[in-house]
This record gives structure tokens, C-alpha cells and sequence, in this order.
């Protein structure tokens, strides 16, 4: 009996250890993601443009400048081109908008907006490209209609061209305003190239590991062994009996009655209130509960086999 009771402790032991160890595997993330860098995606938006003179003189019909006259710049044709390295599949849009504004302290009220191109399609290749034509002497010519129609003779102009593209892994916006500088007299565009590099990740997710196995196998493993250990303890476990009688040899006894089974003693030692004391008699075991000075006995015969 105490080797199998050593046994239930040691498998109690371990149902505690795998307890300890399944809860612990519990408190930890399964696995953690990082980002990974594979390479590096380069976008490139170029726009190239000549004016359209009318006075031919000095730089003749067509020139490419980058500071346009503006009385002379009849119109500027622009040819805008977008590519992306690795290619990419995607969409763009390339926009010509003008904005009919007046000067209200330092701020300015929009009137009218207006578009004067719009293309819209897939890109090739990754890239894509669009020519188009911002005409300012129509432009001056709409803004003296508004003018004269709002009587607002210090009606100004604000004209951009806008490209945005949706790719796969991104988006890319380029805008490019084309300024009327009143003090110098010059028209130009601005912010005609853009070259964008941006770092092409990937997200790896990585299991994390508990005493050597993947947590999520730990959270399966670890119960499981604390449940066998716990259902082996449980087995192996041999409660310790009752004593109900105690070892004594009566002494000082007048008088002896013999009762004919154990259960008519316990319930004389219910009701006398004594425990049941055990001894033996030329080798036979007798139980007995003493009431002052009588002494009531059982005798346990063995049968022989």
C-alpha cells in the first residue's frame, strides 16, 4: 500500500508539473508576424512639355522652356509619363482642373472648377503614358466671361495637373500646378518629376517555440499529459482504512457476555458510549466493549479452510 501510494504522488506530481506547464503554454502568443524585406519599388512620374508662341521671334513656334512668357504662351502641350520598377499592375488618372477664385484677405473664395481633361485607363508594362494640352488663351478667355458675368474684375485662376495611380501593392499622386506669376510675367510648371523609392515587404509569420515544440503543439500536449497523470493518481490511490478498534486487553472485568455477531457490539458501543477494543485469545481475534465492569465480547472464529 505505501509503494502504491508513493506511485499516486509521483503522478500527482507530475499532474501538477503538466498543469503548470499547459497554463504557461497558454500565457504565450502562438506565433508573431514581422515584416520581411524582399526588394524596393521605385516610381518614377515625368512630364515634358514645349509652349505653343505667338511670337515667333526669339524661340520660335514651339519651344520646351522652363519659364514660359506668359502673354505670348498660347497654349503648353504636355506629355506626362508614369512607371513603376518592379512592374505592377494597376489604374490611373490624369486630370487637368482650373479653379476660378477671388482674394478675400489672405485667403480665397472658390467660384467655379473646372476640368479641363480627364484620361483614365490601365497601365501597361507598369506605366503609362498621356499627352494633353492646357490652353491658356482659352483659359483667359473663360475667366473674362465669369469676370464680366460675376463683375468681379479681380477674378484669378488657379490650373493643375493631377496624376494618381492604384497599383497592386500601393498608390502614387503627383500634382503639378502650373503658376501664372504676375510679377515676372512668366507661366511654368511645377513639380514636373517625382521619383519615389519605397522598401517591398512581405509579412512572415513565424510559430514561437515552448521547451522546444511549437506553442500551439504545447497547448494540445501539456493537458493531455496532466490529464493522464491526474486520472493515474487517482487510480493508483489507496486510501488509508479506518481503524475502529482499538488494540487494548481489558483488565478488571467481573463479568463477561458474549454477543453472538459484530454488529449487535457496535451497537452496544453506541449506546454505552466505548469504543471497541481488539485482542486476542489463544490465537482468536476478540473484540469487546467495556460497560464499566462487564465486558462484552465477540469472538471471531475463522472457519478453517
Amino acid at each position: 500500500m505505501i509503494k502504491d501510494n508513493r506511485l499516486s504522488y509521483a503522478f500527482l506530481g507530475l499532474f501538477a508539473l503538466f498543469l503548470l506547464l499547459s497554463l504557461a503554454s497558454y500565457s504565450r502568443p502562438t506565433s508573431f508576424s514581422r515584416q520581411v524585406i524582399e526588394g524596393s519599388i521605385v516610381e518614377e512620374g515625368m512630364l515634358k512639355h514645349e509652349g505653343h508662341l505667338m511670337n515667333s521671334t526669339i524661340y520660335g513656334e514651339f519651344a520646351s522652356l522652363g519659364y514660359y512668357p506668359t502673354k505670348i504662351t498660347d497654349y503648353i502641350v504636355g506629355d506626362y509619363r508614369y512607371r513603376v520598377t518592379p512592374k505592377e499592375d494597376g489604374n490611373y488618372t490624369l486630370k487637368g482642373l482650373v479653379s476660378y477664385y477671388v482674394t478675400k484677405g489672405k485667403g480665397k473664395v472658390y467660384l467655379i472648377n473646372e476640368t479641363m481633361f480627364s484620361y483614365k485607363g490601365k497601365l501597361t508594362n507598369g506605366m503609362f503614358e498621356e499627352k494633353f494640352t492646357v490652353n491658356l488663351s482659352k483659359i483667359n478667355k473663360r475667366r473674362s466671361e465669369i469676370s464680366e458675368a460675376l463683375n468681379l474684375p479681380r477674378l484669378s485662376y488657379e490650373i493643375k495637373v493631377v496624376a494618381d495611380i492604384d497599383r497592386e501593392n500601393g498608390t502614387f499622386s503627383q500634382e503639378m500646378p502650373v503658376i501664372n506669376d504676375a510679377a515676372s510675367g512668366l507661366t511654368y510648371i511645377d513639380n514636373t518629376n517625382i521619383k519615389k523609392r519605397n522598401a517591398l515587404t512581405k509579412t512572415v509569420k513565424e510559430e514561437l517555440k515552448f521547451l522546444g515544440m511549437r506553442v500551439s503543439t504545447a497547448r494540445i500536449v501539456f493537458p493531455i499529459l496532466a490529464f493522464i497523470s491526474g486520472v493515474v493518481a487517482l487510480l493508483a490511490w489507496e486510501p488509508r482504512k479506518r481503524k475502529w478498534a482499538i488494540e487494548a486487553r481489558p483488565t478488571g472485568i467481573g463479568e463477561r457476555v458474549i454477543v453472538n455477531d459484530m454488529k449487535s457490539l457496535k451497537k452496544i458501543a453506541g449506546i454505552v458510549g466505548s469504543p471497541i477494543i481488539h485482542y486476542e485469545t489463544d490465537g482468536i481475534s476478540v473484540y469487546g466493549v467495556i460497560d464499566g465492569h462487564v465486558l462484552y465480547e465477540y469472538w471471531e472464529i475463522r472457519s478453517e479452510p
